[in-house]
């Protein structure tokens, strides 16, 4: 094996004061270096920075003296395997963002230590099964590391590099976390979603409506410009999603304007307003609505609305203040409850919320059918859920009409 790169952290100084760290290559052997230079909050990070890319270079160096004595990918470590075949096992787009970050996170934490020294051809379906149904860990964190090892091996199949995968059918053996999220409470009912448009800070009580009956992802919400949003009716709107906010830059730390988060997530959708969203409209509208190119969700300054400020300055404080501890995404279960009280085709609910395969939101809400059939709604909406149902599916104008399920 050809000598290690030599990879170091390095101060930046000024006037003699420690102003930064960066970490710097200066021999990388064969090919091209990833960088030359790159900047780091701390030495410290700097140091593990170093780290990681002298290991990934040395996982890619076995990899390529296997295959020139004479083996295959079949033959190799699962660290081996994941190391050479990183990118493609997630896509340019997850590499590009937040996710890498977690998913290398549960690769390093959980996989790594279990099965990374294992040829990756030797790992048996019964193994991971019991490695999973024991793992330690939260709903979430669990469904995480599934879903980075389904990654590899579904990759490794496709590839005709190992027989059979592994990970087939491993998810039934993990709670879901959005079973989890709604066992602790998280999606909002009818009140709940008053109460909390009640409380924040009035400036946004129009957006917490708003996502309450669009069902979009807050960074989708927060995307939309006046121009995205036609008024069709006195109580519907007709919105078109094509953008969101993203994280971008090496750490994640920066937003800008990017793509939304998959090829159905573009799509125009009706948004059916309560008497409540209608109000706040009206209102928000005539203060903030002057010119078409703006941002709809802007603070009280004017500038654009970002989800982590939100979060932490207007939802959290609210949500302190009537003692919940309910998550955004819950605005985005209400949407789907109401619409499935209100009879829509699930394929149509699968459109609007921007899902590529109605099966999938069928599995994520399906529950929530003979749950919420089966619930009294609070008596103040019950009158304005049946007219919403007949105006949903078409009852008082068939220009409007949606396929009832049958």
């Amino acid at each position: 094996m050809p000598e290690s790169p030599t990879i170091y952290p390095e101060s930046r100084k000024r006037n003699g004061v420690i102003v930064g760290w960066r970490v710097v290559i200066k021999k990388w052997p064969g090919g091209d270096p990833p960088f030359r230079s790159r900047s780091v909050p701390t030495e410290d990070a700097g140091k593990a920075l170093a780290a990681r890319l002298i290991k990934e270079w040395e996982a890619e160096q076995r990899v390529e003296h296997a295959k020139a004595a004479g083996g295959n990918d079949a033959t190799l470590t699962l660290s081996e395997y994941f190391g050479l075949h990183r990118k493609a096992i997630y896509g340019d787009r997850v590499l590009g963002g937040r996710t890498a970050v977690g998913y290398d996170a549960d690769w390093r934490l959980r996989i790594e230590p279990k099965f990374g020294a294992r040829v990756i051809a030797t790992i048996t379906r019964r193994e991971v099964r019991r490695w999973i149904s024991e793992l330690e860990a939260g709903p979430s964190t669990k469904h995480n590391t599934c879903t980075v090892l389904a990654k590899i091996f579904g990759y490794a199949e496709r590839m005709e590099h190992v027989p059979e995968d592994p990970t087939f059918k491993l998810f039934d053996f993990v709670e879901s976390p959005e079973s989890s999220r709604l066992k602790r409470g998280d999606a909002l009912e009818l009140d709940e979603v008053i109460e909390m448009a009640d409380t924040v800070d009035p400036h946004y009580r129009f957006l917490v409506l708003f996502l309450a009956s669009s069902g979009l992802r807050i960074n989708e919400a927060l995307a939309l410009t006046w121009a995205d949003i036609r008024r069709m009716t006195e109580d519907r709107l007709e919105v078109t999603i094509d953008k969101q906010w993203e994280r971008v830059g090496p750490s994640g730390g920066r937003r800008a304007i990017g793509d939304v988060k998959t090829v159905r997530a573009h799509r125009t959708i009706p948004v059916w307003m309560m008497p409540e969203t209608r109000e706040a409209f009206d209102a928000y509208q005539a203060k903030w609505g002057s010119d078409r190119r703006d941002y709809v969700f802007r603070t009280p300054s004017g500038v654009p609305v970002q989800d982590g400020p939100f979060r932490a300055k207007v939802w959290r404080p609210a949500c302190d203040a009537v003692n919940r501890t309910h998550k955004i995404h819950g605005l985005r279960h209400f949407a789907v409850s109401f619409w499935i009280m209100a009879n829509v085709n699930r394929y149509e609910i699968a459109r609007w919320i921007g899902h590529a395969d109605p099966g999938f939101t069928e599995k994520r809400y399906g529950h929530w059918f003979d749950r919420l059939k089966n619930e009294m709604m609070n008596p103040r909406y019950k009158a304005g859920m049946e007219a919403a149902s007949r105006r949903l599916r078409g009852d008082d104008d068939p220009d409007m009409g949606v396929p009832a399920i049958a």
